[in-house]
């Protein structure tokens, strides 16, 4: 739908991003051929619900950081380079450093604490010492290496009711601020050497927009029609409540703007395909429908599915020559 609006190829519309459900390995064969689209891996020691006892304050030298660079490294480097090779563009939309899961609202997130240590000691950067915060430097500059393109989470955290900043493993600003991240992530290339395996460094020109993009494998899209027979946790997809194209298209209100003589600015519609003039879904008069908003768990209402249900005739308004 979405390259239909904007065309295929390099320079036509946005990328993609589609996320890997935390898993980057096993998605080569899937979608080969689409037209630049990203798989978005989530990388965090924080949620393993294990111990991270390992210290992290080795001294300045060569080895600050004991275990957790090469953890990174290894952890994330061999299936990110892999994923590249074989599905597309592959990047880390979020990722910190917190290598434990010590902070404000962080401490025991999906079950209990998993950290071995005291928590406390990591709520209060004020108290570090500078090998700790060497270590973390290098944690963080051994993350950015094995990633490349990636995102992290997040710039700024705000001051807990003690007025400190009680997740700082969170926080870039600080980071900066403190000397635990480095002031030029291009620093960083090299930090893992080759315990990360070959760097990769080009893509196949499909995954990009380049020759054969557009042109999904035909035993691989066979395997997802559209739209689906089932969805997981709703049952048959002929067994649902269906809607009619016959409503009104509705754009969102673009904003407003005024030039420094104050004239008004245009902005457009909102509207990206002015070509694009199908109706909108509608509710059918008589039919139930579940909550839209908050319909999790909810049973699918009895009649009005697509296989008894005639869409109402609508009669067009006469238009003029």
């Amino acid at each position: 739908m979405l390259r239909g609006i904007t065309g295929v190829g390099d320079g036509k519309g946005f990328y993609i991003s589609i996320h890997d459900a935390f898993n980057p390995s096993g998605w080569g064969g899937f979608m080969t051929g689409a037209d630049r689209v990203i798989l978005d891996d989530h990388a965090y020691f924080t949620f393993d619900k294990a111990p991270a006892t390992e210290p992290i304050d080795t001294g300045v030298g060569a080895d600050a950081g004991g275990v957790w660079p090469q953890k990174a490294c290894a952890r994330w480097g061999p299936a990110l380079n892999g994923s590249r090779t074989d599905f597309g563009i592959t990047l880390v939309g979020e990722w910190s450093n917190g290598y434990n899961d010590c902070g404000t609202f962080l401490t025991g997130v999906g079950g209990t604490q998993s950290y071995g240590g005291n928590c406390a000691d990591w709520t209060d950067s004020s108290k570090w010492t500078e090998g700790t915060k060497a270590g973390l430097k290098r944690f963080a500059a051994a993350s950015m290496d094995t990633y490349r393109d990636w995102f992290f989470w997040t710039w700024k955290v705000a001051p807990a009711q003690s007025g400190i900043v009680e997740s700082p493993l969170w926080s870039y600003q600080m980071g900066l601020r403190g000397g635990w991240m480095p002031t030029d992530p291009r620093t960083a290339l090299g930090t893992c050497g080759p315990s990360a395996g070959p760097v990769f460094d080009k893509f196949a020109p499909w995954m990009t927009g380049g020759a054969g993009a557009g042109n999904i494998d035909a035993s691989q899209a066979v395997q997802y029609p559209f739209p689906p027979k089932a969805l997981t946790n709703a049952g048959p997809v002929a067994e649902l409540p269906v809607y009619t194209p016959t409503g009104t298209i509705v754009t969102l209100p673009m904003p407003t703007y005024t030039n420094t003589a104050g004239k008004p600015v245009g902005s457009g519609n909102g509207w990206f395909n002015a070509n694009d003039k199908s109706p909108a879904p509608t509710p059918i008069s008589g039919c139930s429908y579940p909550n839209a908003w908050d319909a999790q768990n909810a049973a699918a209402p009895a009649g009005c599915t697509g296989t008894d249900v005639v869409p109402p005739v609508i009669t067009p308004p006469p238009r003029r020559r």
